[in-house]
């Protein structure tokens, strides 16, 4: 079947139950495989606004459960999830921008992305002023770019898979995607960060 063909080897479970049109099944797999990650996602495209981020990423779960049962397998089930996501994720940035359209100053970076309030050490707070950075210069590039940026390192699509989520083509993809690296650098460095370490 074409459905089963295009899930990653490492979803056979997924494409046994969509094959069977099982999608109660499929969806408490899907929802075990892709919450996290998916969450995370949203929270770093929504600049770590959780509130945000949530809804988001419900609206994603909830518009996968809608939309599965018409899944036909003509791209890859990851790549159609965050396709999902992405939309969602800009559809609330735009909200919040016309909410509030003066934006304060990010919100603190969450203690369990740099290590806890616990760990006291210089470690810890170089980990935390890196983390920081790397939000700050996240927020500076425009949605489109920050979104490639975290496909592509955050969840790891490839670039067929980054080019279709953003409905671009291969190269077209690649060069927006070096040009927000490459503002993205620039931007650590005036931080006091190299991108290796922030990355």
């Amino acid at each position: 079947m074409r459905i089963a063909q295009l899930l990653d080897a490492e979803e056979p479970e997924i494409a046994a139950a969509l094959a069977a049109a099982r999608y109660d099944l499929a969806m408490r797999l899907i929802d075990r495989a892709y919450r996290t990650p998916l969450h995370r996602y949203c929270l770093r495209l929504l600049d770590a606004d959780e509130e945000l981020a949530l809804e988001a990423l419900q609206e994603t779960l909830a518009s996968v459960w809608q939309e599965l049962g018409g899944f036909r397998g003509q791209s890859k089930l990851r790549q159609w999830i965050y396709r999902i996501a992405h939309h969602r994720c800009v559809d609330e940035a735009r909200k919040r921008r016309r909410r509030r359209p003066a934006a304060g100053p990010l919100a603190e970076l969450d203690d369990d992305l740099a290590g806890g309030p616990e760990v006291a050490t210089d470690e810890a707070a170089d980990r935390r002023r890196r983390h920081r950075a790397l939000r700050a210069c996240l927020a500076g590039l425009d949605d489109g770019s920050r979104s490639l940026v975290l496909l592509r390192y955050e969840a790891g699509l490839g670039w067929e898979e980054l080019a279709a989520v953003a409905r671009r083509s291969r190269r077209a993809a690649e060069r927006r995607l070096l040009s927000a690296m490459s503002q993205l650098g620039r931007c650590l460095r005036r931080k006091g960060v190299e991108a290796a370490d922030a990355l």
